[in-house]
């Protein structure tokens, strides 16, 4: 197996349960690699997990979920309905939910996601 260099920062924790689905994590505004990392453990426990900082990645096809606090005083809800519709048009199959939090992780997170993922 050949080993890819990659460019950016990001963290990646292997697999610990064979036949799970890998999940890359794409953290928002404000955020860095680690951010979502136990979200991912917690929702898909025993997945490999890819968290990178910031690039910007073709999505074509791939299903993305965006999750965004309509009380959220850094980001603008209409923000991630924007981006929703923007991957959307460039061909992945996005789907934003509005959560009644503001801008950091809540448990009301891991529900959405959890039932996105299955």
């Amino acid at each position: 197996m050949s080993s890819l260099a990659l460019s950016f920062d990001h963290r990646f924790k292997p697999a610990t349960r064979p036949g799970l689905r890998p999940l890359l994590l794409l953290h928002g505004t404000g955020g860095n690699e680690t951010d979502l990392l136990p979200l991912g453990a917690l929702v898909s426990s025993g997945a490999a997990l890819l968290s990178p900082r910031g690039s910007a990645f073709r999505l074509g096809g791939t299903p993305v979920l965006i999750l965004s606090g309509t009380r959220d005083p850094i980001v603008p809800a209409a923000n991630a309905a924007r981006l929703a519709r923007m991957l959307t048009q460039a061909g992945a199959d996005a789907r934003h939910e509005p959560l009644p939090t503001g801008h950091g992780l809540t448990q009301d997170d891991v529900v959405p996601t959890g039932a996105w993922l299955r």
